[in-house]
């Protein structure tokens, strides 16, 4: 669980050096689109493919109806999760491109 005044943040592990991105909306958005705040060019990825949602001080990770699912700790999610700490997030394979820190 974060601190009221420090947001979470999504670290990239894909890219040479990891790529962090605060988490200081109540809708952070994952995918191949322009549109979304982390932006994944992967083909694999859809283009609007997951999302994390703040409620207070919890972050709960959702699929937003991707092709190929978005995984968790190696596990497919089937409905919205809440995020902990060292959390691994994979998007269309289980494979972890993503880590939350909280």
């Amino acid at each position: 669980m974060t601190r009221p005044n420090q947001p979470a943040r999504l670290i990239q592990l894909e890219t040479g050096q990891p790529a962090s991105y605060l988490l200081d909306g109540d809708i952070f958005t994952i995918g191949r689109s322009l549109l979304c705040q982390l932006r994944v060019p992967y083909p694999i990825v859809s283009r609007l493919h997951a999302k994390v949602e703040r409620n207070g001080t919890q972050y709960l990770l959702s699929d937003i109806g991707s092709a190929n699912g978005t995984f968790l700790n190696g596990r497919r999610l089937c409905k919205p999760h809440l995020l902990l700490d060292g959390d691994l997030i994979g998007l269309g394979s289980a494979a972890p491109i993503l880590r939350f820190e909280a």
